[in-house]
């Protein structure tokens, strides 16, 4: 550790020049400097002291304190002194995931970039440096950059409009940790003791299992956070199984990591995606609904649907601009408002021997993206042999009406499970219900002279139904 025998305390990186401090929490700091030495650390006229350990390590904590866009000096007193200038007091979140949530404002093609503009609110972001093992305190692990006319181009798309968004609703500087890294499979960012090796990687060999995660992720451990945003997945749609599990093991172990186990964790479910390649056609719907099971398995997490946005033929989407405010608006609704989202719960019975199929939804005034029924319908049917059939939909009240030519009686329904579905459905907030697939419970099986099961107004559509469109499950 010779490289931390310095003349003066040295801040980590995380606390250098333009950095963003959380507000309404202690404030941890770290660095090192000459072992036995003590480091006074102040700011905005409060202060703490710690003794750098054997190994030139020292850590200190801030009283909480009040979100301000002003910046000041944040000082470092040993045997010299040493200033972090233009510190401000906001919200910090880690941003991570693969190259859809790294992708730069000037990889954008003109029309589709945001624009800057100096009376909107200020974005910075620490980016991080792209490692694969946990570097020695003393190593730089990135820096921090404020937007400007001149940078804001290098800044993600998402996380900048995302920023700017949530900082023009709360009146709160933003900042974003970037850990993003393009091709990164899920593995790379799990703890190497959850014993995944080489071969359970796909995708980018370059980045070993847990690499980014010891690299970017661990040395973070400590930072004030008022939340995590997370986008990946691409990169496992050619092994969805266990994905589940591993995002749930993802999300557990970074809220140890950063000591909460509350700590606000938002996934961004996968868009759509033609995926040429995927001859089974439904390798991103697997993904989606293990991103939606790992979700719905653990409390302060919170899955954002896209399954309306999304190009059939390039896997980079270009529209960032609406999926960054369609995040800012799920976290200013639901951390800062304290609001539940709209619930996707739906219930579904179905009527044997005439193979019509009710879904009936727990929020109200769930209705069609247009005023007819989709000629394309997302819905699929299945009996107990699994092959499902297109559905023809119609909508009574709050429920929907399903129905597929040859199915006497359904036992498994789905919405939108595709790679690049044609969703129709819509809360009144104009956001889409979720893709999803699901056996329908015995119990839920009604006879077809059942009085409380589906209305017998219409048994069948007016219309010649779709050719079905066969596939297993």
């Amino acid at each position: 550790m010779g490289n931390v025998l310095l003349a003066k305390p040295k801040p980590d990186a995380l606390f250098g020049d333009h950095a963003v401090l959380q507000a309404g929490e202690p404030v941890n700091i770290w660095g090192t400097a000459k072992p036995g030495e003590f480091v006074k650390v102040s700011f905005r006229g409060v202060d703490a002291k710690a003794r750098a350990d054997d190994s030139g390590f020292w850590k200190v904590q801030l009283p909480a304190l009040e979100p301000s866009a002003i910046g000041s000096d944040l000082v470092f007193e040993g045997k010299s002194r040493v200033l972090s200038r233009d510190v401000i007091v906001g919200d910090a979140w880690l941003y991570a995931g693969q190259s859809n949530m790294g992708m730069t404002i000037s990889g954008l093609p003109e029309g589709k970039r945001p624009e800057w503009d100096s009376r909107l609110p200020v974005p910075r972001q620490f980016r991080i440096d792209l490692r694969t093992e946990t570097p020695a305190p003393s190593e730089r692990i990135g820096r921090w950059i404020v937007s400007n006319e001149e940078t804001f181009e290098d800044f993600p798309a998402l996380g900048f409009v995302f920023a700017r968004e949530v900082a023009m609703r709360t009146g709160r500087p933003q900042g974003i940790l970037n850990a993003t890294w393009s091709g990164s499979p899920i593995e790379a960012w799990i703890p190497k003791d959850r014993g995944w090796t080489a071969r359970n990687v796909p995708g980018n060999i370059q980045i070993p299992p847990g690499g980014a995660y010891e690299g970017m992720v661990k040395p973070l451990g400590g930072m004030g956070l008022r939340g995590i945003l997370w986008y990946q997945g691409e990169a496992n749609t050619t092994n969805p199984e266990q994905y589940s599990q591993k995002l749930n093991y993802l999300i557990r172990d970074w809220r140890k990591n950063f000591a909460s186990t509350s700590l606000p964790f938002f996934v961004v479910q996968l868009p759509r995606f033609g995926a040429p390649e995927d001859s089974t056609g439904r390798a991103w719907a697997h993904i989606r609904e293990a991103q939606a099971v790992a979700v719905e398995g653990l409390p302060g997490t919170h899955l954002i649907c896209t399954i309306d946005l999304g190009e059939e033929l390039d896997i980079h989407p270009t529209d960032k601009i609406p999926l960054g405010i369609r995040i800012a608006e799920s976290v200013f609704r639901q951390i800062y408002l304290g609001r539940q989202e709209e619930t996707n719960s739906v219930s579904v019975s179905a009527q044997k021997s005439t193979g019509l199929c009710k879904m009936v939804f727990a929020e109200p005034d769930i209705r069609f993206v247009s005023p007819k029924p989709p000629e394309k319908s997302p819905f699929e049917l299945a009996g107990e042999d699994g092959i499902f059939k297109t559905a023809t939909v119609w909508q009574e009240d709050n429920s929907l009406i399903l129905w597929a030519p040859d199915l006497e009686t359904p036992q498994f329904v789905r919405h939108a499970f595709s790679n690049f579905p044609q969703p129709c459905l819509v809360f009144p907030s104009g956001l889409p219900f979720r893709p999803f697939q699901m056996r329908i419970k015995p119990e839920a099986l009604k006879d077809s002279h059942d009085s409380e099961t589906i209305s017998s107004e219409r048994k069948a559509p007016q219309q010649t139904p779709p050719p079905p469109q066969q596939q297993k499950m």
